[in-house]
């Protein structure tokens, strides 16, 4: 199956170069423009596109977070920025669409590639409601919580404390980060490192390093990777 890509470039020589290395990568580029207001009736008559790369500085009427936004609201598909650099104001103009994921120029070919289909991936997976999916009762600030695995992004160890964020909020317990892991489904959650367990489909991007999630970057631990990029192929088959 060829992933069907839409790109959406102010440069010249780089909405080619993006073309060119996509489809060397195994992806069909359905569409290449220079400007978010070109886009709006291709993606009307076209509703077939599975992703929608958008140059975030994008010159015209509407910038590409403005476009994004409108992506968003009518068409149900990913949405991944490609971008020079990122300056403060721009990353917090970003987070309000939640975008699937991020590229920051120069990029390389297996980055290009690996972002794209981990926003596809978590793009398939948040529109599922997964068949493992718990309930797990906290506690905090003397109420009873219950929260939805599923919606659970990551949890941090601080202490004899674990600091839990879902995609509404962020709770403190009292608990280690060893006993609140065994309580979530090992299907969706892994331990990159002795103080981090994340939801593998929120997962933005990785390297040998560190790993994107929920807008930051965490330290994985020596010897992830591989293990991640397997993870990933295996998600992508099913």
């Amino acid at each position: 199956m060829k992933y069907k890509i839409l790109i959406v470039e102010g440069g010249e020589f780089r909405k080619n170069d993006l073309k060119e290395t996509l489809e060397s990568c195994g992806y069909q580029v359905v569409g290449l423009h220079d400007n978010a207001t070109s886009v709006y009736e291709l993606l009307r008559v076209n509703p077939n596109v599975d992703l929608v790369l958008i140059d975030i500085s994008v010159k015209g009427e509407q910038s590409g977070i403005d476009f994004a936004k409108w992506v968003r609201k009518e068409f149900d598909i990913p949405i991944v920025f490609n971008a020079r650099y990122f300056d403060d104001d721009t990353v917090l103009q970003s987070f309000d669409i939640q975008p699937d994921g991020y590229i920051v120029q120069p990029y390389s070919r297996v980055g290009l590639s690996l972002t794209l289909k981990l926003a596809l991936l978590r793009f398939e997976r948040k529109s599922k409601v997964p068949n493992n999916n718990i309930s797990i009762q906290i506690r905090d600030k003397g109420y009873s919580v219950l929260l939805e695995s599923k919606d659970i992004v990551m949890a941090q160890a601080d202490g004899l404390y674990t600091k839990i964020t879902t995609t509404k909020k962020s709770y403190m317990i009292r608990d280690i980060l060893k006993n609140f892991e065994g309580k979530l489904p090992a299907e969706e959650f892994i331990r990159i490192h002795k103080s981090y367990v994340v939801n593998k489909n929120f997962i933005e991007s990785f390297n040998s390093k560190k790993l994107l999630i929920n807008n930051q970057y965490l330290p994985i631990r020596r010897g992830l990777y591989t293990p991640l990029k397997e993870i990933l192929k295996r998600n992508l088959k099913e």
